[in-house]
């Protein structure tokens, strides 16, 4: 979802890692001479030597560390009922 809406876009992504106990995913993209990379967790927040584990992993599939931009959510994240 990009700003709260969904958008139809359509292009190839591959599911670099994903943990037994599904507590991560790591997608990775090419299109053109572009690299797409999501890292997503079920925690809302994630210790910085968990995360830094995981952009190792990316890297380990030819996502260079220092184009990575870490992205910042300012939503307040929902209790759960």
């Amino acid at each position: 979802t990009l700003c709260g809406c969904a958008l139809p876009v359509k292009f190839p992504y591959y599911i670099l890692d994903v943990p037994d106990d599904y507590s991560h995913m790591i997608v990775g993209s090419n299109v053109g001479s572009s690299s797409y990379l999501w890292i997503m967790t079920r925690a809302p927040r994630v210790e910085p030597a968990r995360l830094e584990a995981m952009i190792d992993t990316a890297c380990t599939f030819g996502f260079l560390r220092d184009a990575i931009r870490k992205r910042e959510h300012d939503r307040p994240v929902p209790a759960l009922e």
